[in-house]
């Protein structure tokens, strides 16, 4: 293992099968991993000072939001204030534990509700290295969850969330967009793009393999997480698209964690059929099957991992611009910006994509950052 003392932290387990988030941080780590660096996750659950809290600590920390919440102005609740100074408390008790300061902290939950550690780290010399999975601020109808201050204007919010981003001596982002946006805000953000970790790969490849005497049938799928607000509108306006321009005999599978939520939009739609979360080998046979993934998103940030995968297990991909980000020019991806060309992507047969290539100049790239940063 490089010797390297390197910290991480994400919102998100890393695992192969999930949504998103956890795969992006699988993506990561196995890059760590691969490359000869060895790290250690944050895990606020094993902070001693937390175990042995004196009831006159968390009096006082207590007493202490209460006497500066009058003065912190309308756009932050009680509550917001409240946890915010208990993260700062566990950030610096976290850190006060550390056997020694990292050389680096990879930090993925590049929220401001989590950029206490990255601040305290960073006064303490450590290089900071976010990997944002989105820009959280404009994401349409955000809960802002990870905000500290709430602000009714995306332009208020996005300037927070650049603040944020200003601690990182480096940052990756997953779309090409994002890299040119945060750049003409003086943040060199580089581009890391997603591609799944080698296990699912080999998933993807396997799925490949069994379509490789498939015919046309007529059958689709509608497949994501619709538990954030951009995908779960996206799949509604779809369904609804779908469900006028679909062929007669069409079979449109709709699979993903929440999509039980859909339900109410599919009455007197008998060509739907919907699966919910389902597991591993349920969501392989359909993949097997289908004639094309079909996806449609609203504008916003980060990027659809989907996508990717479903070029790698040979399955054709229709979708309109929006979700397409990043992904505009790959075999197998067709774009529609109207009802006629999705019925003629939906009525016609459609070649196997080719297989995406892993872009090794962006991971190297950030391999490269990890030895430069010390």
């Amino acid at each position: 293992m490089t010797e390297l003392n390197i910290l991480h932290h994400s919102s998100y387990p890393p695992e192969s099968n999930g949504h998103g988030g956890s795969k992006r941080t699988a993506q990561v780590l196995e890059l760590l991993v691969t490359n000869g660096y060895d790290y250690t996750s944050v895990d606020f659950d094993t902070i001693k000072a937390l175990k042995t809290l004196k009831w006159q600590k968390k009096v006082s920390l207590f007493l202490g939001t209460l006497l500066r919440f009058p003065f912190k102005g309308k756009n932050i609740s009680f509550k917001r204030l409240k946890r915010v100074d208990r993260l700062k408390f566990i950030s610096k008790a976290f850190i006060a534990e550390l056997s020694s300061i990292p050389d680096i902290y990879i930090w993925e939950s590049t929220l401001d509700i989590h950029q206490f550690i990255a601040a305290e780290l960073k006064a303490k010399g450590s290089k900071i290295i976010g990997i944002a999975h989105n820009l959280e601020s404009l994401v349409p109808c955000a809960s802002q969850f990870g905000a500290i201050v709430h602000h009714k204007s995306p332009i208020n919010r996005f300037a927070q969330e650049l603040e944020t981003l200003s601690i990182c001596d480096e940052i990756f982002v997953i779309s090409r967009e994002e890299q040119w946006l945060l750049n003409l805000f003086n943040i060199g953000a580089k581009y890391l793009p997603y591609y799944p970790i080698i296990e699912t790969r080999n998933n993807l490849l396997e799925i490949r393999k069994r379509r490789a005497l498939r015919q046309k049938n007529n059958e689709f799928l509608i497949l994501g997480t619709v538990l954030n607000p951009p995908t779960l509108n996206g799949t509604i306006e779809l369904i609804k698209m779908v469900s006028e321009v679909s062929p007669a005999n069409a079979i449109i599978h709709i699979v993903g964690y929440g999509t039980e939520r859909l339900k109410p939009h599919l009455t007197g739609y008998s060509q739907f059929q919907l699966h919910g979360g389902v597991d591993r080998s349920a969501l392989e046979d359909i993949l097997a099957k289908i004639d094309a993934v079909v996806l449609n998103q609203p504008y916003t940030t980060g990027s659809l991992t989907r996508i990717p995968e479903m070029l790698i297990a040979g399955i054709p991909v229709i979708c309109n611009e929006a979700a397409a980000r990043s992904f505009y020019n790959y075999s197998g991806v067709y774009l529609f910006s109207n009802e006629h060309e999705l019925t003629d992507f939906l009525s016609n047969p459609m070649d196997t994509p080719l297989i995406p290539k892993e872009e090794r100049v962006y991971t190297d790239l950030f391999i490269k950052t990890l030895k430069l940063a010390v």
